[in-house]
């Protein structure tokens, strides 16, 4: 959903260029635009309460996200508002004004499930059912055990310790990478703000 606008500016010229001779290359365009700023305000609204332990002002932005999504939802798109939609703006909003929704997330299902993936590709050639599982529980243990688990932590501090560490001015050093991770991130903050304004204003949302 944060690409969304790289991903619309692709796909306009496929769709506009096929389009039926009934429709208009602007009617098309508008349609474009529409799933560009629902996308938009999807990401904003999910990155927003996705935050960990969120301050006052991040709870509402969340909040505003989420509403305004709601009102383009149901003033534009011209679809119906599905349960989780209703959750999202009745329930969600107060939730995480209260308590925080960031840490409350499922994402360690998501990546229980890219592991059995990666044991899937791992163990392709392993035919036999007993062999295969045997082989992927070996593998879970060995990465699991302190030892193994320790070295990581370890490299973790020093790799911390590295970027950590102090220029002649006093300042962190900053690697290539790092500062073009930061940069992304502020682009990303930056779009996701001009959506929600740009709307919310459209929809006269506070």
């Amino acid at each position: 959903m944060r690409n969304a606008k790289d991903i619309i500016e692709e796909i306009k010229p496929i769709l506009v260029s096929k389009r039926e001779s009934c429709y208009e290359e602007t009617e098309i365009e508008g349609k474009i635009n529409t799933v560009e700023n629902a996308l938009g305000l999807l990401d904003a609204a999910f990155s927003y309460l996705n935050l960990l332990h969120p301050t006052d002002d991040e709870k509402q932005k969340a909040r505003l996200a989420v509403n305004t999504l709601m009102q383009f939802w149901r003033n534009k798109t011209g679809l119906s508002v599905s349960l989780k939609g209703h959750v999202m703006e009745k329930h969600a909003c107060n939730f995480n004004d209260a308590c925080g929704l960031g840490d409350k997330e499922e994402s360690f299902v998501e990546q229980g499930h890219q592991v059995g993936i990666k044991d899937d590709r791992r163990y392709y050639g392993l035919t036999n059912f007993v062999k295969r599982s045997e082989s992927t529980m070996k593998s879970r243990h060995v990465s699991s055990h302190p030892l193994v688990k320790e070295n990581q932590d370890k490299v973790l501090v020093f790799s911390k310790r590295k970027r950590s560490e102090t220029n002649n001015d006093g300042e962190p050093n900053k690697t290539k990478a790092r500062t073009k991770e930061e940069d992304m991130k502020k682009n990303k903050e930056i779009k996701r703000e001009s959506y929600v304004r740009m709307n919310s204003q459209d929809a006269n949302v506070k």
